[in-house]
């Protein structure tokens, strides 16, 4: 016997730092990590990649999502990332347009009858709801073996709300892979993996703006066959 049911929780985000909140007010860049560092969460990497099958190279990563991380519907998540390498040949490859992934990936999970979470056996595995741009900022402190990025990703309007149920868990993460021409990474694991939550309303009595150069709509709102609504029989 099956029930159908409804479930469409409803979250706000919580409120960003003054800084960031200052920014969207007055339409002025967002203040970088190293300038409002309590408005951000980062974290460090560093990561083996293989330049041209030839050698291999190490560069080290500093990556920061806006805090709190939660955004919501129809917003955005900024982000930061800085790159630091020795290699000369290696800096400029990551410089090009599209060198760095930064995706908004969804999980869902259901859960067997015994209580361990399994993934769905349907397909309902990592899936990219949403693609991030980025930019070299006017002003970004850069040193001579150091590139630093700006970012942004699109939340779609119409993505479902992070949330647990007793036999359901819809999960978001930010995931950050290098897809540089000439560059094989080591590892085929993401370089960043950052839990994040996607809600219902923006934060009270803020309303974030977009950042990225106008150059149409390069968002990924769904990828693959997952619809905006999640269906699922229990």
């Amino acid at each position: 016997m099956s029930i159908p049911i409804k479930f469409i929780p409803r979250k706000q985000a919580g409120r960003p730092s003054d800084a960031r909140v200052l920014a969207y007010e007055t339409g002025t860049p967002i203040a970088s990590p190293s300038r409002d560092p309590d408005g951000w969460f980062t974290t460090l990497a560093t990561t083996k990649v293989r330049v041209f099958k030839v050698r291999d190279v190490d560069i080290a990563l500093r990556f920061s999502l806006a805090l709190p991380l939660e955004y919501a519907r129809g917003t955005y998540v900024p982000f930061h990332l800085t790159v630091t390498c020795d290699d000369e040949q290696t800096i400029d490859l990551l410089c090009t347009p599209g060198a760095f992934a930064v995706l908004l990936d969804r999980r869902l999970h259901i859960s067997e009858p015994s209580g361990r979470r399994a993934d769905d056996d349907r397909g309902n595995g990592p899936d990219t709801v949403g693609m991030g741009r980025y930019w070299r900022p006017e002003s970004d402190g850069e040193g001579p073996n150091t590139r630093v990025f700006e970012g942004e990703i699109v939340v779609g309007s119409q993505l479902l709300q992070s949330f647990t149920y007793p036999k359901l868990h819809l999960q978001y993460a930010v995931i950050v892979t290098v897809h540089a021409d000439g560059i094989t990474p080591l590892s085929k694991d993401p370089i960043f993996s950052v839990p994040v939550e996607v809600v219902y309303f923006p934060p009270r009595g803020v309303k974030p703006i977009a950042y990225a150069p106008k150059r149409g709509d390069e968002s990924l709102q769904y990828i693959g066959n997952k619809p905006p609504i999640l269906m699922v029989d229990l």
